[in-house]
Parts: structure tokens; sequence; C-alpha cells
């Protein structure tokens, strides 16, 4: 195995101590936890190496600007080039979602109906049920949300922010109170604080 490198960019010592890594007893043991936990996934997908964000940003372009669904991305993903559905769960799933969305479409325009951001009500929830806490699936990486102390902080920052604000367009109309142009300015604000 060490002697056949498959690769002419990988350096051979880099190679010849991932083989001896591969072969050793700590690898096996990693390799063998893995396979099992892989075997327990029931939901898999067809994309390969292609990462998720990849697959949305083609199915976008496909659609000329409009954003899949979590419904039309799970679908995309479950299905393979032949047409042929991934597992037998993957195709209940997917008949499900295609009969909701026949409903949505008859009901009303399903673009103008569902907003992007909603994952709590949009069919793929309706389908495979509500998303854990921290985790919302057919949409890849998303920023995570700030701990209890970030936000608490990142609040009262913007609590003083928008005081001192407050502050500031008091004086500014009081100091340009003949100034229309200020003063519509500074109802505006005024109304935002």
């Amino acid at each position: 195995m060490i002697a056949h490198i498959p690769d002419p960019r990988v350096d051979p010592s880099q190679y010849r101590d991932l083989v001896h890594y591969w072969c050793s007893e700590k690898g096996q043991k990693i390799s063998n936890i893995n396979k099992r936990s892989r075997s327990k996934y029931e939901d898999l997908h067809c994309m390969g190496t292609n990462n998720l964000p990849r697959r949305i940003h083609e199915m976008t372009t496909k659609a000329k600007g409009v954003q899949p669904s979590r419904a039309e991305i799970y679908i995309d993903t479950r299905t393979r080039k032949d047409g042929s559905i991934v597992t037998e769960k993957a195709a209940i799933v997917i008949d499900e979602l295609k009969k909701k969305m026949v409903e949505a479409e008859s009901l009303q325009n399903l673009q103008s109906t569902q907003d992007s951001t909603d994952w709590t009500n949009d069919i793929y929830s309706k389908v495979k049920g509500p998303e854990k806490r921290g985790c919302v699936h057919c949409l890849g990486k998303l920023p995570h949300q700030a701990n209890s102390s970030q936000s608490s902080y990142t609040n009262n920052r913007i609590q003083k922010l928008e005081n001192l604000l407050g502050n500031l367009v008091a004086v500014f109309k009081v100091r340009f109170a003949e100034d229309p142009q200020i003063n519509q300015v500074l109802e505006a604000i005024d109304q935002e604080v």
C-alpha cells in the first residue's frame, strides 16, 4: 500500500505516516467506532463531496435567483442523478413533502407565502417535525446563536447606546429648533429609538 501513492501531489513521507496510522490499533479502533456510528444514521444524502451551500447556490442559480425551500433541498439531496431515491425512508418523506407542496401551491403561490427564514412552520418542518435546538436541517452551516452572557452584554450595550442617542436627539432638538430639515431627521431618529 505504501509503495503506490495514488496522487502525485501527496508527499511520500506524509502518505507513509498516514498509512501507518490507518493500520495502527488506534486508527482501526477509531475507524470501527465511526463505521458503527455511520451505520446508525438513516437519513442519507447523495451529494457526494459537494457541500450543501454549493448545492443551494446551484439550485438558486438554476431557478433564476429564487432560493429553494427546505423541502426542495431535501428532495434534491436525496434523489440520485438517475431519479431513484437514496433510501426507502427518504422516499416516504419525499412523497409526503411533494403532497404538502402541491397542497400549498393549490392554496396560494408558494413563494409569496413562505418566508425563507421561518423554519418553524414550513413544509419541511410539517413533515419532519420541529428542529432540535441549535440545528436547522437543509440549510448548511448557519451562524451560532450567542450564549446568554454574550446576549445579555449585547442587549445591555444596545440599551446604553439607545439612551445616548436619545439624549443626543434631545440636545439637537433644542439647539436646532428652527431648522426644519434637521427636525425631520431628528423626528425619524426619535421614532426608531
